[in-house]
């Protein structure tokens, strides 16, 4: 009779994405993830089959997580333009209330490029989500007479997807809170 794992693998691939966040798939050791996970290295090889595949769903629960996050704030408020505002003033501030979070997505995009078909279809299917996402916002705003009518909806999800993916870069690499969110409202002002 098999014995039960003695550990929540939801748990467990929560913990991994630190981990490979800060030290990238190539620096981030099994024995990091041993220690972080807070499990056995046979039990990390008996349920997620080796670190490849570990960084594939942590990638990819990361991925879903963010993007679910950044929409349920956007759609947390009545109009377009707060929603769109609270989104991403709520992403600026998290180094200031979350400074242990940092974007595995970008991070997957820097060490990898395009030459991982796996990562790129992850972080692909999280970008055309968030492009949507956004794109439905500008819409909606444009409908609401928050956003210019001559804006063109696509073009303006890429440069709000842009924008978020800056600010990430930019969190990544040690801006304040107070810098982001200045580069927050200055992204929504070119929306009017």
């Amino acid at each position: 009779m098999a014995r039960p794992k003695e550990f929540d693998r939801e748990e467990a691939l929560r913990r991994a994405i630190p981990a490979f966040w800060e030290k990238g798939f190539a620096g981030t050791s099994t024995d990091d993830l041993v220690g972080a996970m807070g499990i056995g290295r046979q039990s990390l090889y008996d349920t997620f089959g080796d670190k490849r595949r570990l960084y594939l769903d942590a990638l990819r629960r990361y991925s879903s997580d963010s993007t679910a996050e950044i929409i349920g704030v956007m759609h947390s408020q009545a109009s377009a333009f707060k929603g769109l505002e609270a989104a991403l003033l709520a992403f600026a501030s998290r180094p200031a209330t979350r400074p242990q979070d940092g974007c595995l997505g970008v991070s997957a995009s820097t060490e990898f490029g395009r030459s991982d078909p796996a990562i790129c279809a992850i972080t692909d299917a999280a970008g055309a989500t968030m492009g949507a996402a956004f794109e439905r916002i500008v819409r909606k705003g444009q409908a609401e007479g928050d956003f210019a009518g001559d804006l063109d909806p696509r073009i303006a999800a890429q440069f709000l997807l842009s924008t978020l993916l800056g600010l990430k870069v930019s969190a990544r690499a040690g801006a304040t809170s107070a810098t982001l969110q200045g580069i927050a409202r200055l992204a929504l002002k070119s929306l009017r």
